[in-house]
């Protein structure tokens, strides 16, 4: 079994983190199955802020011919937080095999209006909602380290501090 969870965050122009505008953030990966009963779950997660910035995922799993019995999934998600960032993501499932479960897929949005609007109705502002929201959709990620706390710091407090320099 193979599990393999990424995640690409761009800040805005402004960041300290950015050495000069329009930053792009680019994962490539290739897992290669060739033994019967493989699995793998490859998850990308990206979120892109900023005028200029870029996310690229180009995710490739083969399944070759003896990989029969085979479980396969591949997903890429994003979330735009203005208008002029961009993702681009390739999920790439080529499968040799007879008899597999494969499956792969790709969602890229702005956060979602309502679950603004419904954080906001109970008096969370705008900023904060948003922020609270993109911390969800980072924790699936993230909270698959607390079994090694030092890395689970050090991750979080990168991350943290990615979207503190953000635009909201």
């Amino acid at each position: 079994t193979m599990d393999h969870l990424s995640l690409i965050a761009t800040p805005t122009e402004r960041s300290a983190l950015a050495a000069a505008p329009g930053i792009t953030h680019e994962l490539r990966t290739k897992a290669r199955l060739n033994h019967p009963g493989a699995e793998i779950s490859q998850v990308a997660k990206m979120v892109a802020s900023g005028s200029a910035s870029h996310c690229i995922f180009d995710g490739r799993v083969d399944i070759e011919k003896e990989a029969q019995q085979t479980d396969a999934a591949q997903i890429a998600r994003g979330i735009l937080m203005t208008r002029r960032a961009t993702i681009n993501a390739r999920p790439n499932l080529r499968i040799q095999a007879d008899d597999v479960a494969a499956s792969h897929g790709c969602t890229i949005a702005d956060l979602e209006e309502d679950q603004i609007f419904y954080m906001a109705s109970r008096g969370i502002e705008e900023k904060d909602a948003r922020a609270v929201l993109i911390g969800s959709f980072i924790s699936e990620i993230t909270s698959l380290l607390a079994d090694f706390p030092k890395l689970s710091g050090r991750v979080t407090q990168s991350v943290e501090k990615a979207l503190s320099q953000c635009d909201i």
